[in-house]
């Protein structure tokens, strides 16, 4: 920017009493002033909205200056920021900024037009004139920058200026010992250039400077160093301003859903009228799309009111065409009211409406609501017509007086574009398209083959509106539509000549349907399909189609982002879930999704920078959020981000009722827990590292805090639980005022017998005040010590419990035949009750190995259990992944059997039970018909005559039975049968991430510990995680051999649209809607299925060989173990397939793809990360297979 020295005269030192006098001055002559221009609209329905603040133009220079803050000072100075309210106060619109302390000078106040901004401004200036507030400011000079484009100069000194619009203001040197607030409303309709960069720098304001450049020296602050400065604009015809001439960027966002009912029910003096019309407006999804509007709610509220006191009653208008129509219609009989002869006052009236809209055409083409000198020329109107239309229509036409003259405006956007639209169609004809603009072409066309006039109308419209910039033709399209095709137009007869046909339904919603499948952009879709409303179709943008959109580049437009907004804001899901996890920039979403966020039930999120935590605090202390369940899938978050997540949950505001998140040994969330218990009924924390003395502490005092109600706490943590957790959780557990209902401490692997965790928790299970009714202890190592511990407890408090989950558990049999006793006894209620791969083996004889003392081993627990079946509560029992055999199911048979028997539901999924097994229940159910309804066979070999026998029970009446699960039946397959479909696949190296490396024949891939190769930008390729996808699609039957090394691996299928950068869950196989996939591991064998983010827990195995069996069109994808000789079944995913699969890999060491008969396994104890399973890649081999 180029500067220049200015040489400013000495001031001359004025007094205060002075200064105080041409205040009290200045402020009487702009009170009378304001109050007599803006008579009209200084009426009881003003409400006070609401300034939200907004992000400044450089949002990721901001992420990042933010990223530097330390933890503590960023905390601080975000306590005064995150107001209550979540909004900026009037009054607080010039404090400094509390992140950097800088002072404000410049405020930017965005808004949609007829959203509010000029009453928000009239407001502010009455309430300083009126000394009410703001009295630390000595001046406030409000002016609209339209008075610029009426100067008869181009060029003047900003002196020469203030004297024209304030001649009241004695001298600008007054204003150089004042504290000033220049109110510059309009921006968007300045019509100058201005041009920051090449203007030079001017302080003197008595030098004459071109328009423009005046105004950006007032802008730049170089006339006046600290005055202040307020603008409005539309949030699109601001953003010339550099940044660092704005220090503050807020929006002012219409009426929300309490302010839009109290605008109506100020505007209808009878209550119960007002009551019925609000209740009209929710009722039609589009009227209640415009409810934030202040001026549609003064339609709204003038024509619901006649509509329903009218006598006798009319139908309310349920569309918008309609309520503008009726709007028009009121005006017009006001008209009539004060003349004679209404028949040819009413023609006269048309015809003036008409010329309206003529002029409203005119402006809307030009993108301006305010009518010039030569807006009236280019409409060959007269000032004179001009000036008494707006006498006859104020209602609908405005003069409005400025210093330098007179302009006009439409009272609001959407009567400019209602008045186009009636103006369209009655002069529309269809073999000049006069009004729509045809081009020579277009001409021609339509004199050689002329069509029906209002379906050519149509189309033409519509073409025009999407080529609109910013959507300013939308209305308008959607009142040409509503009139000429729809209800109201013969309510418009007065209007429309006789050569004006009313358009087909038949014709007109093919042509718009067709535009909405066709790939239009989201707004102009949400647009179409306002417009079939308008006619009474059905028809939506659904969340899908939204989703689908709003995934795609990061140059998304505001209008496509607002379109978004409006399309979540509407959906009829009542739940309303928001899973921010799916978009690949999650902080563009956080920040355009704002609204949807507040309003949203569920929220689901993952990792982000800072701003978006900063956001979300924002959200949760709003009064108007409604997020009730809160789910952050993160291993890990910041210190940072964990401090603005705790203030959002502790404010009053927050009424999240489900909280899940990782913990990461921090005390700030458990403190902001207790500020504020009265919500929450469930937390789940994921513990990542331990845990410190403090948030036990907290955590028990939250447990027993009488205003807290949480039911359920889980505490999931892989690595080790500090035993002061049980300790915590045993004396909130005898506690009196503890209203736990429900402990889940699965997969809490680190509990060990010899620190008793599970002995000193049963100290509180026992006790008489513990209310649990389920407990979750699966994966937490269950053994010799702790399982008669638990025994105690339920002995000594057995009336509550109804569920238990002892997965993966260790007890003696001893143990477990006591556990089974005291399910017989009445006093054990227990009524589910989970035991997924539980060992029996540890006081068995180890030198008793023979065939029979094993079979007849594994059958005492469940002799012990059939025992308990006869008596006991239990009405779901989980018996899944279990050494289960067919002598083992006759076993339990006995007690279904009995008729004192009362279980419902039955799993025994993954148990190798055969066909055998299979006729055994279904003999049992005969014998006691009356209770099992849904029994889970799920991954059994139980093909045959025996499963065809119990399958049958389902269609008996006599038998309750209502379901069986048998996923994986039929897809046992040898591999001679699943070689039938092997294919030949290809790694694409333009997916592989920069971590990996794809060998020469794109068959292998390994990963590059230390390095990262250089590789070229490819839109396919994954960001940062260390996988690579398959080049060819797959859709219809297809099989396919992978062998992998190393300590973990992921291999599954996709959508060729996976992400392939944002958050890992959106990027990673398995953890997203568009993958499906098994992860298995090594030492350790464990091994799960995964889809959407939801793990099935598998069988414990490790194959190093996996084949992938895809069967499209019947929507089955199974995975093998073929690392033998055989093809054992380890999972299959049943879906609706809608696109080709593409095999995807995750690894941390290496994979490949194998020939159809690839070599024999080696078996050899070798380092999982050195190579992979080929006998002739094995050193300790030398080529020659293991035996």
């Amino acid at each position: 920017m180029a500067t220049g020295q200015s040489n400013d005269p000495p001031c001359v030192p004025i007094s205060e009493d002075d200064l105080d006098e041409h205040t009290r001055s200045f402020r009487s002559l702009l009170r009378d002033r304001l109050k007599k221009k803006y008579h009209s609209s200084d009426s009881t329905y003003y409400v006070p909205m609401k300034l939200y603040p907004k992000e400044f133009k450089h949002p990721k220079k901001e992420i990042q200056g933010q990223a530097k803050q330390s933890v503590m000072d960023l905390k601080d100075k975000l306590k005064d920021f995150l107001k209550d309210e979540s909004v900026v106060e009037y009054d607080d619109l010039f404090k400094p900024c509390p992140i950097t302390n800088e002072d404000v000078r410049a405020v930017l106040m965005k808004g949609l037009p007829g959203i509010g901004k000029t009453t928000a401004v009239q407001k502010f200036v009455l309430d300083w004139a009126e000394g009410r507030t703001h009295q630390d400011i000595t001046f406030v000079l409000p002016f609209s920058l339209t008075e610029l484009s009426l100067l008869k100069t181009n060029k003047c000194s900003l002196k020469q200026l203030l004297n024209l619009i304030f001649p009241e203001l004695m001298d600008t040197d007054t204003l150089n010992h004042a504290r000033v607030l220049f109110v510059l409303e309009d921006l968007d309709k300045c019509r100058l250039k201005l041009k920051f960069w090449n203007t030079i720098s001017c302080g003197d304001p008595e030098k004459k400077l071109p328009l423009s450049e005046l105004l950006v020296n007032l802008l730049r602050g170089d006339f006046f160093p600290k005055a202040q400065i307020w603008l409005t604009s539309s949030p699109e015809e601001c953003d010339f301003i550099p940044s660092k001439y704005v220090q503050r960027v807020v929006e002012i966002q219409g009426l929300d859903d309490v302010e839009w009912e109290e605008y109506i029910r100020r505007a209808v003096c009878d209550s119960s009228v007002a009551a019925t019309a609000i209740i009209h407006v929710k009722s039609s999804h589009n009227l209640y799309f415009m409810r934030n509007l202040p001026g549609f709610c003064q339609i709204a509220a003038t024509v619901l009111e006649e509509a329903i006191t009218k006598t006798p009653a009319t139908e309310l208008p349920l569309t918008l065409t309609e309520m503008y129509t009726h709007f028009l219609l009121i005006q017009m009989r006001k008209q009539a009211i004060h003349q004679q002869a209404a028949a040819n006052l009413r023609k006269t009236d048309a015809e003036e409406i008409l010329k309206l809209g003529k002029l409203a055409w005119h402006t809307l083409e030009n993108d301006s609501l305010t009518v010039f000198e030569a807006d009236l020329r280019n409409s060959n109107m007269a000032a004179s017509v001009a000036a008494e239309l707006s006498q006859r229509w104020p209602a609908l036409f405005k003069e409005e007086e400025l210093t330098q003259g007179k302009v006009y405006q439409f009272s609001f956007q959407s009567i400019q574009s209602y008045l186009s639209a009636l103006y369209v169609a009655v002069n529309y004809e269809p073999s000049k398209g006069n009004v729509l603009h045809y081009t020579l072409a277009e001409r021609a066309e339509q004199l050689l083959k002329l069509q029906g006039a209002p379906r050519k109308m149509h189309e033409r419209a519509i073409d025009k509106a999407s080529r609109s910039k910013k959507g300013k033709l939308d209305f308008f399209l959607i009142f040409l539509i509503g009139i000429t095709t729809g209800p109201s137009y013969k309510d418009l007869s007065c209007f429309l000549p006789d050569s004006c046909k009313r358009g087909k339904l038949e014709k007109i919603v093919p042509y718009i349907l067709k535009k909405t499948e066709s790939g239009a952009a989201l707004n102009e879709s949400v647009t179409l399909v306002r417009c079939l409303e308008e006619l009474n179709v059905s028809c939506s943008v659904d969340k899908s189609q939204a989703e689908s959109q709003r995934k795609g580049e990061d140059d998304f437009t505001p209008s496509e982002w607002s379109a978004l907004v409006k399309t979540l804001l509407a959906s009829e899901d009542q739940q309303r879930v928001l899973d921010l996890r799916e978009y690949p920039i999650p902080e563009m979403a956080f920040a355009k999704l704002l609204p949807v966020i507040k309003n949203s039930s569920v929220l689901k999120l993952c990792e982000c920078a800072d701003t978006c935590w900063m956001l979300l605090a924002t959200a949760l202390r709003s009064p108007s959020n409604n997020i009730r369940e809160l789910d952050i899938k993160h291993h890990f978050i910041r210190e940072q981000a964990f401090n603005l997540l705790s203030e959002g949950l502790k404010s009053p505001n927050c009424k999240v009722e489900i909280l899940r998140t990782p913990h990461s040994g921090l005390d700030s969330l458990t403190l902001a827990l207790l500020s504020n218990p009265s919500h929450l009924r469930e937390l789940n924390l994921s513990i990542v590292y331990t845990v410190t003395e403090k948030t036990v502490e907290d955590l028990g005092r939250l447990l027993v805090d009488p205003a807290a109600h949480l039911k359920k706490l889980s505490l999931p943590f892989i690595g080790r639980l500090p035993v002061n957790i049980f300790k915590m959780l045993a004396t909130a557990l005898s506690s009196s005022t503890c209203s736990l209902k429900e402990l889940d401490l699965n997969h809490s692997y680190s509990l060990r017998d010899d620190e008793s965790p599970i002995a000193l928790l049963s100290a509180g299970l026992g006790d008489s005040c513990c209310q649990l009714r389920v407990l979750r202890l699966a994966n937490c190592s269950v053994r010799q010590i702790g399982f008669p511990a638990l025994l105690s407890a339920f002995s000594s408090n057995p009336s509550h419990l109804k569920e238990l989950d002892l997965s993966y558990s260790t007890p003696k049999l001893k143990a477990f035949r006591q556990f089974c006793s005291l399910l017989d006894g009445s006093r054990f209620k227990l009524e589910t009750l989970i035991l997924n791969k539980v060992n029996w083996w540890e006081d068995r004889n180890p030198s008793d190995s023979s065939t029979a003392s094993t079979a007849d081993w594994l059958s005492k627990p469940y002799k012990a259990l059939a025992s308990a079946l006869s008596s006991s509560d239990l009405r779901v029992l989980d018996l899944s992944i279990n050494a289960l055999d067919d002598s083992s199911v006759e076993c339990l048979s006995a007690g279904l059997a009995n008729s004192a028997c009362k279980l419902e539901i039955l799993r025994m999924a993954r148990c190798r039970i055969t066909e055998v097994g299979a006729a055994t229940l279904a003999n049992t159910l005969r014998l006691n018909p009356s209770h099992l309804r849904e029994l889970d066979l799920s991954y059994n070999p139980v093909e045959g005559p025996g499963f065809d026998q119990l399958n049958s029970l389902v269609e008996d009446p006599a038998i309750r039975l209502e379901k069986i699960i048998a996923e994986g039946y039929g897809e046992h397959r040898s591999p001679e049968e699943l070689l039938q479909y092997q294919c030949s696949l290809t790694l694409d190296p333009n997916t592989a991430s920069l971590d990996v490396e794809v060998s020469e024949g794109d068959q292998e891939v390994w990963y590059s510990r230390d390095r990262k190769q250089p590789l070229p930008y490819h839109p396919e390729r994954f960001k940062w995680y260390s996988q690579v996808m398959c080049r060819e699609g797959l859709s219809g039957r297809h099989f396919c051999q992978v062998e992998w090394f190393g300590r973990f691996a992921t291999i599954g299928v996709a959508y060729k649209d996976m992400s392939r950068k944002g958050p890992a869950d959106a990027c990673t196989p398995g953890e997203n809607k568009k993958s499906w996939a098994i992860k298995v591991s090594t030492p350790s064998p464990l091994s799960q299925a995964v889809h959407d983010g939801v793990e099935t827990r598998l069988p414990d195995r490790s194959p190093w060989r996996v084949g992938v069996y895809l069967d499209w069109a019947a929507g089955i994808l199974s995975f093998y173990d073929v690392t033998r000789d055989k093809a054992e079944l380890i999972h299959t995913f049943y879906a609706k397939f809608t696109g080709p699969l593409y095999l995807v890999f995750s690894i941390t060491a290496g994979i490949r793809l194998l020939p159809p008969n690839p070599g024999p396994v080696c078996w050899h104890d070798h380092d999982p990360w050195d190579m992979f399973r080929g006998y002739k890649e094995c050193k300790g081999c030398n080529g020659s297979k293991a035996g």
